[in-house]
């Protein structure tokens, strides 16, 4: 009744909920030319693997690849890429110094396509749904982005959405469960509502993309652009989205390492201080989360003490603090 009440054209199908019915809801979506964005730096065993993974749902979705080499240097590497393009995969080179953002911004720069799919090369398929399911979601016209469920080769939950506030900053929901768990009032078995999602599978229009810059690859460089980004689309209205129903395996820093070394640290505390000055009313009231809820932690993993405030919640658009460049 809902869905036709809306005038949405979609399928139903009803799941098995732990706590509550659940369905997933299929809308068809419009043909749209959809674009998957790797960026890629040597490290060929991981990029090769994703693509052969990838395959049958880009096929399936008869979407595109555009692969972003960040100057590689590996021999192997380099000839791998210069073989993708007989393989109808479209290669773009930049150069200097590791940026996510600005790596995903010059490519959607490039692209003509209506839809990204923002993927790092450490992920890897296992089914040739995933991508279409997200597309599906974009139907909504005020849907800014949709992220997946991402879990680690063991199956654990790498990620579950994005919860703000956890230690006055930004947390990946159930880490501490496996794909199979329900999690908190079966969250993880339909899709949701809530405020970010993580760029390492994140499906966009390009539209929405441009209209709000991108990526802030000035500020936000590595740590916190996808955060950052969702908050600005949520700032023009639109809303984000996670389905469980879009599942990858998500081998986390594979390709660039880990933040452990001193200037790695630096920059991620520096990433972080500048998502509190810019975010700072925002993660301190994620309309998606519970105030009683603790805000310790692992999101959704205790109560908090003493308990939060009763008031009633709304979803209301996060508003930014202009921060000046250099700051």
């Amino acid at each position: 009744m809902h869905l036709q009440a809306r005038n949405i054209d979609a399928d139903v199908i009803e799941q098995q909920g732990n706590l509550f019915p659940a369905v997933r809801i299929s809308r068809r979506l419009p043909r749209q030319r959809a674009t998957v964005v790797i960026p890629t730096r040597d490290r060929v065993s991981l990029l090769r693997t994703c693509l052969d993974s990838i395959a049958p749902a880009i096929e399936r979705g008869r979407a595109e690849i555009l692969v972003v080499d960040n100057d590689s240097a590996d021999p192997e590497t380099i000839d791998f890429l210069s073989d993708l393009p007989r393989r109808g995969i479209r290669t773009l080179r930049i150069e200097g110094p590791f940026n996510f953002a600005r790596l995903n911004n010059q490519a959607a720069a490039t692209l003509d396509s209506d839809i990204l799919c923002l993927l790092n090369n450490d992920i890897e398929a296992h089914s040739d749904d995933w991508l279409e399911e997200m597309l599906t979601r974009l139907a909504e016209p005020d849907v800014g982005a949709v992220g997946a469920l991402l879990t680690w080769p063991g199956d654990v939950v790498q990620h579950g959405g994005i919860v703000l506030g956890m230690n006055f900053m930004a947390a990946h929901a159930f880490t501490d469960r496996f794909s199979d768990d329900p999690g908190f009032t079966d969250q993880l078995l339909v899709a949701h509502e809530c405020s970010a999602v993580t760029a390492a599978c994140l499906a966009t229009r390009r539209r929405d993309y441009l209209a709000v810059g991108g990526m802030d690859e000035a500020r936000f460089a590595v740590a916190f652009n996808d955060v950052d980004y969702c908050l600005r689309l949520r700032e023009a209205g639109k809303r984000i989205v996670f389905t469980p129903h879009a599942k990858l395996v998500h081998a986390e820093s594979a390709s660039r390492g880990s933040d452990n070394r001193a200037d790695r640290r630096d920059r991620f505390e520096h990433e972080l201080n500048l998502l509190r000055a810019r975010w700072g009313d925002a993660l301190n009231s994620d309309p998606a989360y519970n105030p009683q809820l603790s805000r310790d932690g692992v999101p959704y993993s205790a109560l908090a003490w003493p308990p939060g405030d009763r008031t009633p919640r709304y979803n209301r658009a996060p508003a930014a603090t202009d921060l000046p460049l250099g700051f």
